[in-house]
């Protein structure tokens, strides 16, 4: 369970270090599709480092082309270049707070295809627990701030994201479930199949490389690399939570960033958080730790 609390912690600090960068950025639709580029590119270096420096390159791409290799190759497709544009779409069109309620129903949509396909069992306990922090979630994300442009297209995006990312956890964690591949090559392989199929298909649809330049040339490249060093972590937690207790206790912890981002988001950006998001904060914490228990 630690590891999963974990990784909502990193990923929300990603997310307020990432949303700096964007800052810059804000009217233009390509930018956060740039940035996933480059923070997945700067996390694949990142891993690819690590694993050199443990001499387990070789290691990792030969289970890579192995038969539970091929469940993280698709759960990468899903949760990187898929989802992430999903996600960074539906903030575009209809708004963060509306994007970031439907979106966190991917453990739902993850639990309801462990049941499904792969015939995993919740206790009472898991589903109460994971429909509070999901309450919790909903009611923190909805505030009538949001500029709309278009709310069925945003809606759609919001929901491909949300497939993407529940099926992601699951596809992962067969990846994982016979030992042959770890954690941490799971994710090194996922970061890797992410950044590629960003270069060679979002970035070219969107023409983002020119952006890209720009971003390297502004020295904002660094508030991205800061924040794909706290994503890495992240991963490297969620996975291993994914690998150690299933997606169904990790997904939910997974999106305690929700939460988290509201403190971090105090001590970095100065952003005084009112009673009611505190109130929802404590919800998501609490039914994610019941539903992981």
């Amino acid at each position: 369970m630690g590891f999963g609390l974990l990784a909502g912690v990193l990923w929300a600090l990603d997310t307020v270090v990432l949303s700096k960068a964007l800052s810059f950025y804000e009217a233009l639709l390509i930018a956060p599709l740039v940035a996933a580029f480059l923070h997945d590119t700067c996390s694949f270096v990142y891993l690819t480092f690590y694993h050199g420096w443990k001499k387990g390159i070789k290691k990792a791409v030969r289970v890579l082309r192995s038969k539970q290799g091929l469940w993280i190759v698709l759960a990468s497709i899903l949760g990187g270049p898929l989802g992430m544009s999903g996600y960074v779409s539906a903030i575009f069109f209809m708004g963060p707070s509306y994007t970031a309620a439907f979106s966190s129903l991917y453990p739902a949509f993850g639990a309801l295809m462990a049941v499904v396909l792969f015939k995993e069992k919740l206790t009472r306990k898991q589903v109460f627990g994971m429909f509070v922090a999901l309450g919790g979630v909903v009611a923190l994300s909805m505030t009538p701030n949001d500029s709309i442009r278009n709310f069925p297209l945003g809606l759609g995006c919001a929901l491909l994201c949300m497939v993407c990312w529940g099926l992601e956890g699951l596809l992962a964690q067969q990846g994982m479930k016979k030992e042959t591949i770890s954690s941490d090559q799971a994710l090194w392989m996922r970061q890797g199949v992410s950044a590629l199929g960003y270069g060679l298909v979002i970035m070219n649809l969107i023409s983002g490389w020119e952006l890209a330049e720009t971003m390297v040339v502004q020295h904002h490249i660094g508030w991205i690399a800061l924040a794909a060093l706290a994503g890495t972590a992240s991963y490297l937690c969620y996975y291993h939570a994914l690998h150690q207790i299933g997606s169904t206790k990790a997904m939910p912890l997974n999106i305690t960033y929700v939460a988290w981002s509201i403190g971090l988001s105090f001590l970095i950006l100065g952003a005084v958080p009112s009673g009611r998001e505190v109130l929802f904060a404590l919800v998501v914490l609490c039914g994610a730790i019941l539903s992981a228990s």
